[in-house]
């Protein structure tokens, strides 16, 4: 049971270091296109779309992986 409570902990603590991460790296990347003369007109819609493509790529290995470990899992 107390392991059980860490574990959860952890994969809290984790989660919310990321958050703060994406955080950090969104206030960052804004800072730039606000910025950047090149980047001010159309930055904020490819960043979004950057970053829509690397989410739906990582996601998609992550999902394969996960189907490829259940399959090697003895039933």
């Amino acid at each position: 049971m107390l392991n059980e409570i860490w574990s959860d902990i952890q994969t809290l603590i984790i989660a919310s270091l990321s958050f703060v991460t994406a955080l950090a790296w969104n206030s960052a990347f804004q800072h730039l296109f606000e910025n950047t003369p090149f980047l001010k007109k159309s930055g904020p819609w490819i960043y979004a779309l950057l970053i829509t493509l690397i989410g739906i790529t990582i996601t998609y290995l992550l999902q394969r992986k996960a189907k490829e470990e259940e399959k090697d899992e003895p039933s």
